[in-house]
């Protein structure tokens, strides 16, 4: 019995292991494939993202914050200089898909300038009363897939 316990513990483990990375799953793309990406921030660092589907055709795409690779943050300060991103966190979320419908739009809140690469969280420390310009990139298939992007969004932050 005590071999047997010792066992099923080992291929908890071990399947543990070989599906901790990976939560990266394929959508296939219409080849007509456009979607319209619109950001908007609150002085706190806080707003959303509205998703366009422009395409002749419904789209399972990846969903913006619980899917790999599938959204990213560039923000520059006042003077147009990059601004690092900040490793949050180790993460390994499950492969999560949306469904855009053709001509309709899709809106996404969030709290803070946060996005997953591969299996990290990244974010921002914005500073109060200093202003940035932001863009989102909105990747539908993860890193392989075609990218779009916002508009640039300036914002002053207040806290």
């Amino acid at each position: 019995m005590k071999y047997f316990l010792l066992m099923i513990l080992s291929i908890f483990i071990l399947t543990s292991i070989c599906f901790a990375v990976g939560g990266n799953g394929k959508v296939k793309l219409s080849e007509d494939i456009d979607i319209s990406v619109k950001l908007k921030i609150k002085q706190d660092g806080s707003g959303s993202i509205t998703l366009t589907n422009k395409s002749k055709t419904m789209q399972t795409t990846h969903h913006p914050f619980f899917s790999r690779n599938s959204l990213a943050f560039i923000v520059s300060d006042k003077l147009g200089n990059i601004v690092k991103p900040i490793g949050l966190a180790k993460v390994d979320p499950k492969f999560n898909t949306i469904n855009l419908p053709v001509m309709k739009s899709s809106n996404f809140k969030f709290k803070t300038l946060s996005f997953i690469t591969g299996t990290a969280q990244f974010g921002y420390k914005l500073k109060n009363n200093e202003t940035y310009h932001i863009v989102a990139i909105y990747r539908p298939a993860g890193i392989k897939g075609p990218g779009f992007c916002s508009r640039e969004q300036t914002v002053k932050i207040k806290e």
